[in-house]
């Protein structure tokens, strides 16, 4: 990569190997957003090592939001469709990453107290062929971003757009 000095403190870069020219200011959002996926991708490992982590099968009495892999139960009051794994794993650093039933997704999940706020979500598009999937997978990304509030009780986690609105119901995965 070769630096050429530009107008205004900006450079422009050009990679011999792809041929094209970008600017600092391109070349440094594609470094922060493959950090940004490093960081997520580091989210969903750390998610995922944790859930194995309990070799007895027991659990605390009151699981914590942060770390362990939730598995969707219901949303919107019907049950998840079977043979379908979906799953939100909260993560330290305000992250979220988990499968939506057939794509994988992450993206920004800040959480203070009972209240949270969860940021559009970057997602996998793949198209999923058996019934019922896809409409599953929108309406939960939905919800999920349109989530507020949350209660924990035990190994169970409901999540709404208000305190005691229930749009999505978990378990301990």
């Amino acid at each position: 990569m070769y630096q050429y000095p530009y107008q205004h403190g900006t450079s422009i870069a050009h990679s011999p190997r792809a041929g094209s020219f970008e600017t600092s200011r391109e070349v440094e959002f594609v470094v922060n957003s493959r950090q940004w996926c490093l960081r997520a991708a580091a989210v969903a490992l750390a998610g995922t090592l944790s859930a194995c982590g309990n070799t007895t099968g027991t659990v605390g009495p009151t699981a914590t939001l942060i770390g362990p892999t939730w598995r969707l139960v219901s949303i919107e009051g019907q049950a998840a469709i079977p043979g379908t794994h979906v799953t939100a794993v909260f993560g330290e650093n305000d992250r979220i990453a988990g499968s939506a039933g057939c794509n994988r997704y992450l993206g920004a999940a800040v959480v203070r107290g009972e209240t949270l706020v969860v940021s559009p979500m970057a997602t996998t598009m793949m198209n999923c062929g058996a019934v019922g999937v896809m409409p599953q997978e929108y309406a939960y990304l939905g919800a999920l971003q349109g989530a507020t509030a949350y209660r924990i009780s035990g190994t169970r986690l409901e999540m709404g757009p208000a305190p005691r609105a229930v749009t999505l119901v978990f378990e301990l995965d």
